[in-house]
């Protein structure tokens, strides 16, 4: 993950490259003992009795490890390492009742609710690398949080920045994608991916905001590298959490190509001046970046003194395309009729009657088809 080693505890040099392999000589007790060195705490034996209910997250907690016990004697090292890595980012978050319950909600029913779903498809399926991130960010507030902050001396957990509330945070994004926010920023194209990693690649949500705090750098999928930027924990950013204030102002920064974002102004300058949000072609090659799928920008309007058709196409039948087959579909949308800016928003759904988009300002809304064609002034299909 872009240089940082939070596996390099719990990887053993047999291992082959880019794996874990059963080892007979590896004991419950040995993978425990390399997962809580991590997170500065001190190994337990897993208890034969688990104690209080499954939505409690502790007893939740024993009954992962208790599990991983189980995996263990299978032979499967791969699960029993990703469930120790779970059982410990839920002990770290003990301070957050919403980040750990969600986890414990995925672990006990993990075919429930959608938020229940897309966590267990996260960190349930036999791929430690997301809860090894997590589990190494909640260790830079531990016990062992001085030596990791000197194994990564250009981290930005500090000033009130913690990898706990990252850690939660990114949990809560993935759990609950209207939880994204873009705060009082013209950063709606940014946050609009950030929706789009949070609802079809956590896993790669949770490694570019973990490289980035820890690194200050990540590699995009498509092989550019991302940095974050100096005054990224800028506060009068109105409700924008630590994910946002992350990654928002990195992938503001990429897209505008050779312009320089700057966080507190809100501002990209170039040769030409500065301006504010992100050009059509802008949103397309962050997205391209993000995701390596090839992105096909269609302008539906432009706009002369008022926004007009400019393509015979109804955007409808091929949102629905897309969305019908669980892809999310950036669209950019005028606000006014008779002022030429947009806003980035991310299409969820499309019915016969309704289509709903996630708002980077919060929340889900619904509009009316009718009145969709009318606003939807660019799509970006993948």
């Amino acid at each position: 993950m872009d240089g940082v080693s939070f596996n390099r505890s719990i990887s053993r040099s047999a291992a082959p490259a880019g794996g874990y392999a059963p080892s007979a000589n590896d004991s419950l007790d040995a993978i425990r003992q390399d997962a809580l060195r991590l997170s500065g705490g001190q190994p337990g034996p897993a208890p034969a009795q688990i104690a209080g209910g499954v939505g409690n997250p502790s007893a939740v907690s024993q009954r992962v490890q208790a599990d991983a016990q189980a995996a263990l004697q299978a032979g499967d090292r791969v699960k029993a390492q990703m469930l120790i890595n779970f059982a410990g980012v839920l002990d770290g978050l003990g301070n957050d009742p919403e980040a750990a319950g969600a986890l414990a909600q995925a672990y006990t029913n993990p075919n429930g609710s959608e938020a229940s779903r897309r966590l267990a498809a996260t960190f349930l399926a036999n791929d430690p690398n997301p809860t090894s991130c997590l589990l190494g960010l909640v260790s830079f507030d531990g016990p062992s949080g001085a030596q990791w902050r000197a194994n990564y001396p250009q981290n930005g957990l500090s000033g009130g920045v913690t990898g706990t509330a990252l850690a939660g945070d990114l949990i809560k994004q993935i759990a609950d994608p209207t939880k994204v926010n873009q705060g009082n920023r013209q950063t709606c194209g940014a946050a609009s991916t950030q929706i789009l990693l949070a609802r079809e690649a956590p896993a790669e949500l949770i490694r570019l905001a973990t490289s980035l705090a820890v690194n200050g750098q990540a590699q995009l999928r498509g092989g550019d590298m991302i940095q974050r930027q100096a005054n990224w924990d800028f506060r009068g950013d109105g409700t924008r959490t630590v994910t946002g204030r992350l990654l928002q102002p990195a992938f503001m920064d990429y897209a505008n190509g050779g312009a320089t974002y700057d966080n507190t102004a809100d501002k990209s300058a170039d040769g030409t001046g500065q301006r504010e949000g992100l050009l059509a072609n802008e949103m397309q090659r962050l997205l391209a970046g993000v995701t390596t799928r090839k992105t096909e920008e269609v302008q539906y309007k432009n706009f002369n003194g008022g926004w007009a058709n400019m393509s015979a196409e109804d955007p409808l039948a091929r949102i629905a395309q897309s969305t019908a087959k669980g892809w999310s579909v950036p669209v950019l949308m005028w606000l006014q009729p008779n002022q030429a800016y947009g806003h980035y928003e991310m299409v969820k759904t499309v019915t016969d009657s309704t289509v709903t988009l996630i708002n980077p300002w919060g929340y889900e809304e619904n509009i009316p088809v009718d009145q969709f064609r009318q606003r939807v002034v660019a799509a970006f299909y993948q």
